[in-house]
């Protein structure tokens, strides 16, 4: 640091690249490129993020937390200089870091908690990997919404949509597009339904067909939670449609049981039915009725649970095994006296 501030930049870029620790190489790389940016060197600036954008590029590299820092202003030893970590620097606080976080995270967490967003998004535009690339987008903008500025917010995840149609492998683009849905909720911007389908989109190219039903569904639910019930139900219809496709009886049963639980939970109660009717096992169609006879009675449709539970009953007589019937009928029975209690 003192090297950056007599503009010897090379030469302290150099020094905080030996550093061992790798969070407290992370931080003295931020401290240069905050010094040099203050001062109103952009280069240098912009040569110390690179150099922790490429830290970022690595971001499985892992070690343990340094020792922690104690006093008011106190001296760290790294090489040939002596860094000075102010009481509020970031530096002071590893004894509060969890064990073995990337050095993607640390990054992150590092300018989050120091207020840099700006060099923050800075980093992010060097980091070559789109995942990794919207995780930090992702995290500046769920900043930006904890700070009230939505604007700032809006922008950052409008960047991260479009890096995230970088993505090629699924799970990623499946993860980054739920995660940005779920910001723009948080804005009650309707982006968010636009957001959600570029998820489904990502869903559909689940191979497995089980897991792209299951997944299909929990976006359909999330889409009804956040009030986009037309969306919600097209999505619904697309997951029902996979399980035609799934051959094995047991992991179709369990995956419109799924389905059943999604659509119940969002009070989509006479979808919820046709699904459960659907169920080839008897036992989990009982049970599948019993659920969504207990919520029908919890969101005060008395009548509607009773008819429901009645069909459960129904489905339990048809189990052949004495033991799952008999525990079938015992768990209907408290859905019933719960759902239906007076409070």
């Amino acid at each position: 640091k003192k090297q950056a501030q007599q503009s010897h930049v090379p030469q302290a870029l150099e020094t905080a690249k030996t550093i061992g620790d790798r969070k407290l190489r992370i931080e003295t790389l931020g401290a240069i490129a905050a010094e040099r940016a203050k001062a109103g060197d952009s280069k240098a600036s912009e040569q110390a993020l690179s150099v922790i954008a490429e830290i970022a590029n690595r971001a499985d590299e892992q070690d343990s937390a340094p020792t922690p820092v104690q006093g008011t202003g106190a001296q760290m030893v790294t090489g040939a200089q002596v860094i000075i970590a102010q009481p509020k620097s970031p530096a002071v606080r590893h004894k509060k870091d969890k064990p073995e976080i990337s050095s993607l995270e640390y990054i992150t967490e590092y300018y989050i908690n120091s207020g840099d967003l700006h060099l923050l998004s800075k980093i992010a535009d060097k980091v070559n990997d789109p995942f990794r690339h919207t995780l930090i987008l992702n995290k500046i903008a769920q900043a930006q919404i904890e700070i009230n500025h939505k604007k700032a917010a809006q922008a950052t995840l409008a960047q991260s949509v479009g890096v995230a149609k970088k993505i090629t492998n699924t799970k990623d683009r499946l993860q980054v597009f739920s995660s940005i849905a779920s910001l723009y909720r948080k804005l009650e911007d309707k982006e968010a339904n636009t957001v959600f389908a570029l998820a489904a989109d990502s869903a559909r190219r689940i191979t497995d067909p089980a897991e792209r039903a299951k997944v299909l569904s929990t976006i359909a639910k999330e889409q009804a939670t956040a009030g986009y019930k037309d969306s919600a139900k097209q999505t619904f219809a697309q997951a029902l449609a996979v399980t035609s496709t799934i051959m094995e009886f047991s992991t179709r049963a369990d995956t419109l049981r799924k389905i059943v639980e999604d659509q119940a939970s969002v009070k989509n109660f006479d979808d919820a039915l046709n699904t459960a009717s659907r169920i080839e096992s008897v036992y989990l169609r009982a049970t599948a009725f019993k659920d969504i006879g207990k919520m029908q009675g919890q969101a005060g449709h008395p009548l509607a649970a009773n008819q429901t539970f009645a069909r459960a009953l129904e489905a339990s007589r048809y189990i052949d095994d004495v033991d799952q019937r008999a525990k079938v009928l015992l768990e209907i029975n408290n859905a019933q006296l719960s759902a239906l209690k007076k409070p």
